[in-house]
């Protein structure tokens, strides 16, 4: 297996009255085509990991390579390019901008990309019929459902053919049902593209649908599991895990959807 992203001793560090020390010496690897969920209490650093790893913040010490280059040595215009080829992002609440339509909100990146407008209309038409979202086209955002919308987003995030997809509590703001449904389809497109996948999540269900999961506590790396050949035997060794982590017990959903 080839390497996708290397965390090297990462540190970061937030200034202020107290200096508060978010990350101490995480290092990771994740393989090209893995699906890693991060999980641990709040404030742990999971969101500033992930945050990292996206090349939207810098770590005080330590360094990332993400497919061979060290990011850390790219300025910011070189970073912003960089982002727009490889990382699709999606996030929690969506991040879907309400004046524009649903192929709109899709077409941005490639936009930004100065891609061609027959081209771009091309990918667009494609990604929502593979996605199940074509009716849904000329819609504005607030016609859609919270499954839809984040079907949606995560068209967004596809639209560039990004390496990597970047995930930020995909579930967070959907009942049941929807939540399965985008973990599902968060799964197939990781397993049928070999997208590289990275989530940050509260709810041990949807960490079951990744190949594996790293645990992370006060700013350290605290273990990792794999998910073998049976899923459910994964859920509850995440369950096991958890509950060993610590932490209050809404801070883990772990019966809200299948």
């Amino acid at each position: 297996m080839m390497t996708m992203i290397t965390l090297d001793k990462i540190v970061k560090v937030y200034q202020g009255v107290v200096p508060h020390e978010a990350l101490k010496k995480i290092d990771l690897n994740v393989e090209k085509g893995e699906f890693l969920s991060i999980m641990g209490p709040s404030g742990s650093g999971k969101t500033t990991l992930l945050n990292i790893i996206a090349t939207l913040d810098k770590p005080t010490s330590g360094y990332i390579k993400i497919d061979g280059k060290e990011v850390s040595q790219l300025g910011k215009d070189e970073l912003s390019a960089f982002r727009l080829k490889k990382i699709g992002f999606v996030f929690q609440d969506f991040n879907l901008l309400p004046p524009l339509t649903v192929e709109e909100n899709i077409m941005l990146p490639l936009t930004l990309d100065n891609d061609s407008p027959k081209n771009m209309k091309k990918k667009v038409k494609k990604i929502m019929e593979d996605l199940g979202i074509a009716h849904l086209a000329k819609n504005r955002i607030h016609e859609a459902s919270g499954g839809e919308k984040q079907r949606i987003a995560i068209a967004r995030a596809l639209i560039n053919d990004p390496e990597i997809i970047l995930a930020d509590e995909p579930t967070g703001n959907l009942d049941s049902k929807a939540a399965g449904d985008v973990m599902t389809l968060l799964s197939e497109i990781n397993k049928i593209r070999k997208v590289t996948t990275i989530m940050v999540t509260h709810d041990a269900i949807s960490a079951s649908y990744s190949n594996r999961v790293a645990f992370i506590k006060d700013g350290e790396f605290y273990n990792d599991i794999y998910c073998g050949d049976h899923r459910e035997d994964f859920y509850q060794n995440i369950l096991d895990v958890l509950a060993h982590l610590g932490g209050t017990n809404h801070e883990f959903q772990s019966t809200r959807h299948s």
